[in-house]
């Protein structure tokens, strides 16, 4: 009951000028909510490891992860493989901040500048997409298919390689390609996609040079943005790469990451997976990683922040396409970036030089 009105008191569009007087006079409230409700499960499922038996390696011990989920409510997985926090100084760990964190920065922020919080539109695919042909930024076909008639369906799926994506999952789940189809399929895959609320794109075809790494996904480059107003900088960027049988890029389902220098768009890292692998070159092509240049930097980073000034979230991650005719296509906006991407590549913390940028753009002074 306690939390179900807490949930209504932080969410809820009428309740958010209360929660912004809240946050503004005690502004640790959000935090320790989200700390409260969302710790409990990662905290459970730790145990529930610990218990079953996971293997510590040299430096790393059950006392040691405690204090780090006490101190900054990691998981077990980020402690262990995703940022080997055992082999780290206290400065280093001072300096990461977990997925909860970023999800109780984020609810923070939601509830502090309610006016630049667009979580219903960057969290709905095809409104989102609707969004981006507003402002002349998206290319392709799209429809989704429990709005869609048949014909409208049959009209896309017979006329372009398609991608489909349920429309409610996230992180690579659920999502296939469909060749252009022919003949009596066309209806049942119709079926299929409205029963599963499917949303259907036009496939993507990206540049050669990084398609190169892996054919069978759409790799992608997400870019994060901080912005407030007419104030928009760069926290960080990756390339994100698929391997093996996915058609997605997403670390979630096996896809490998990478750091990128924003100043040059030289790949600086490893490519590293969520469960702590690390490669120097992509298991399938044998590509080299590490000191790729990624195309039309320059133009690609001005895109990004025109297009973020136009839109209304404090943290963006930009997932975009970069196509051989120096084009560029947002895949998606991530409306709560995860901050693995950013700090697992180089083995480095990010919570410092966010919390400045946040502090900068809104003139705020913003704290975990």
């Amino acid at each position: 009951m306690i939390k179900s009105v807490l949930k209504r008191i932080i969410y809820n569009k009428s309740f958010r000028l209360f929660g912004k007087r809240i946050c503004y006079y005690f502004p640790s409230l959000a935090v320790k909510y989200s700390y409260l409700w969302d710790g409990r499960p990662v905290l459970r499922k730790a145990m529930q490891s610990l218990h079953n038996g996971v293997n510590m390696p040299q430096g790393a011990s059950r006392n040691d992860y405690f204090s780090m989920f006490r101190s900054h409510k990691m998981s077990l997985n980020e402690y262990l493989y995703i940022y080997k926090i055992h082999n780290k100084t206290h400065e280093e760990r001072a300096e990461f901040i977990s997925k909860l964190q970023m999800n109780a920065l984020s609810l923070k922020l939601r509830v502090m500048f309610p006016d630049y919080d667009n979580k219903l539109l960057l969290n709905d695919k095809e409104k989102f997409l609707a969004y981006l042909t507003s402002l002349n930024r998206c290319n392709r076909r799209f429809l989704y298919a429990p709005n869609a008639t048949f014909d409208e369906f049959a009209d896309i799926v017979k006329s372009v390689d398609c991608i489909m994506k349920p429309h409610d999952m996230s992180c690579g789940y659920g999502i296939f390609k469909v060749a252009k189809q022919e003949g009596i399929q066309v209806k049942s895959l119709y079926d299929k996609c409205v029963a599963d609320k499917i949303l259907v794109e036009e496939c993507i075809k990206g540049c050669e040079a990084i398609q190169a790494f892996h054919p069978a996904s759409l790799n992608t480059i997400r870019i994060i943005t901080v912005g407030f107003e007419e104030k928009v900088q760069i926290l960080g960027a990756i390339i994100r790469i698929g391997q093996g049988n996915t058609v997605v890029d997403n670390s979630a389902v096996g896809g490998l990451y990478a750091g990128i220098d924003v100043e040059t768009g030289i790949v600086n890292s490893d490519g590293v997976t969520v469960t702590g692998y690390s490669t120097a070159v992509h298991p399938d092509s044998g590509i080299p990683i590490k000191g790729f240049k990624v195309p039309h930097w320059n133009e690609l980073v001005e895109y990004i922040l025109n297009v973020a000034r136009q839109t209304k979230n404090i943290i963006i991650g930009w997932d975009v396409a970069i196509t051989d005719q120096a084009e560029f296509e947002i895949v998606e906006a991530n409306y709560r970036p995860d901050p693995e991407g950013m700090q697992a590549p180089l083995g480095r913390g990010m919570r410092t030089r966010l919390l400045t940028m946040i502090s900068e753009v809104t003139g705020h002074h913003i704290t975990l």
